[in-house]
């Protein structure tokens, strides 16, 4: 299907919001490159807090520079349909792995959960550095990391994804009472719909290094309340029963990035980075190559 410029070649997925493509840009000469593009759906193009929303996150991505996040090339309005076209990341995601490992009965190796959670801290600390034009900072907070918004890609490199939700000084806050995210990848705070800061994301980052740990839900539930219950009050089965051999390390590092209270948790997502890196050096630090072999046996 052809949209402007792009060939569409096969639809990757399908939110509330957008749906995303594979696709493909050709020029003079056999000139061609494969790239994603995520589209507004059709009947949101009226809706102005919709719009707004998917407008918002391409503008952020666009002051992206960071080779732990996914980079933008344009945002463009086709057919009076808004879309923007990204970089297309061949690997999987965190999701997809944990999936793989749940049917395979087997574990993913401390190093790599490090690796993969290592790399996700550092680009998150960029995004919630991150500053306008005139160096103040922006405050980001991406408020939807979890397993299918952290890619790993074939050639060792981890890139977050999915911008949709995140929130900065410049734009409207979030309608008092609504909560917006996957709920068993929020923060306690999040849950409770207070305002969030950086270590909203690290606690969320958390969740997600204990999955790869176990290859269990943090928070497993039979519904959203019960979901939410668990998370307010940072009720889970400790990571060391699932997974028995835990790293000590690892260990006293989950157990501060799932604190309670966001004073007892790492101050920034690069100190996460920091105590992830100091264990891979204290055993292995999985290599380019290790990731990719990884990603092949799965």
């Amino acid at each position: 299907m052809q949209f402007g410029r792009y060939q569409l070649e096969r639809r990757l997925a399908l939110g509330g919001m957008a749906e995303v493509f594979l696709a493909r840009i050709e020029g003079p000469e056999g000139f061609a490159k494969r790239v994603v593009i995520k589209r507004l759906l059709p009947h949101l193009r009226d809706d102005r807090e919709q719009v707004q929303m998917f407008l918002d996150e391409a503008k952020l991505a666009a002051r992206f520079n960071h080779p732990n996040l996914v980079q933008i090339y344009e945002l463009a309005r086709i057919d009076d349909q808004y879309a923007f076209v990204m970089e297309h990341i061949e690997g999987e995601d965190v999701a997809s792995i944990l999936d793989a490992n749940l049917r395979r009965k087997t574990q993913v190796p401390f190093e790599m959960a490090a690796y993969i959670t290592a790399g996700a801290a550092l680009g998150l600390h960029y995004v919630h550095e991150l500053g306008d034009d005139e160096g103040r900072p922006l405050h980001v907070v991406h408020r939807d990391v979890s397993p299918a918004n952290i890619i790993v890609t074939r050639s060792g490199g981890v890139k977050i994804v999915d911008f949709g939700i995140a929130k900065h000084v410049s734009t409207v806050q979030t309608v008092a009472g609504m909560l917006k995210g996957k709920f068993s990848y929020m923060s306690p705070e999040q849950a409770r719909g207070e305002p969030l800061d950086p270590r909203s994301d690290i606690f969320a980052l958390g969740i997600v290094l204990y999955e790869l740990l176990t290859v269990t839900p943090c928070f497993p539930g039979s519904g959203q309340m019960e979901i939410l219950d668990a998370v307010t009050q940072v009720r889970f089965e400790p990571a060391e029963t699932l997974r028995p051999g835990l790293p000590r390390s690892l260990k006293t590092i989950l157990a501060r990035m799932l604190a309670l209270k966001r004073d007892d948790r790492y101050d920034s997502a690069h100190d996460v980075h920091v105590a992830l890196a100091r264990f891979m050096n204290e055993t292995r630090t999985p290599a380019a190559g290790d990731v990719s072999d990884y990603l092949a046996e799965l």
